[in-house]
């Protein structure tokens, strides 16, 4: 199981992935963010 900290970094790192999500144009890289979210939402879980 992580630690609480740990849980929080994540947490910070997605929305910072988010964040770089809608300010970017180009689609190739949003398909990478987003498959990064995904990883650490499987983390999470």
């Amino acid at each position: 199981m992580i630690k609480e900290t740990e849980y929080l970094s994540f947490i910070n790192e997605i929305g910072r992935l988010f964040n770089d999500y809608y300010k970017c144009h180009d689609e190739k890289i949003k398909q990478i963010l987003l498959d990064d979210i995904r990883l650490i939402g499987q983390a999470l879980h």
